[in-house]
């Protein structure tokens, strides 16, 4: 759900006015429409821009702007998003998935669905 992972993303973006959510991206039509309904629950606290490739963070992300790597596991993708921020003169989160945020609100999905 958009609004349980906007509160583990907002843990991260506090004070932040404009924040990018940086992912691998998909074909899937389902999983673009879900960093979309994110943005949206984001959007009454933050200027969102959703980023699906490094070349998009560099192109949206500015100095003051808050990259968050919505990704589930560190790695090279990562490593991308880092360095694409960092040449914007942005700040960069921990990645998603390596917060207590994500794991609270994974477990909570989790047992929901059960």
């Amino acid at each position: 759900q958009p609004a349980a992972f906007a509160a583990a993303v907002g843990e991260l973006t506090q004070g932040a006015s404009h924040v990018v959510l940086a992912s691998a991206g998909s074909a899937r039509p389902e999983v673009v429409k879900r960093f979309a309904d994110l943005a949206d629950v984001l959007a009454g606290e933050h200027e969102v821009t959703v980023a699906l490739s490094p070349g998009d963070i560099t192109q949206h992300a500015r100095r003051g702007s808050v990259v968050v790597p919505v990704l589930v596991a560190d790695g090279i993708f990562a490593d991308r998003v880092r360095t694409a921020a960092d040449a914007a003169g942005a700040t960069t989160t921990a990645v998603l998935g390596d917060t207590p945020g994500f794991a609270r609100t994974l477990v909570a999905e989790v047992t929901a669905a059960r």
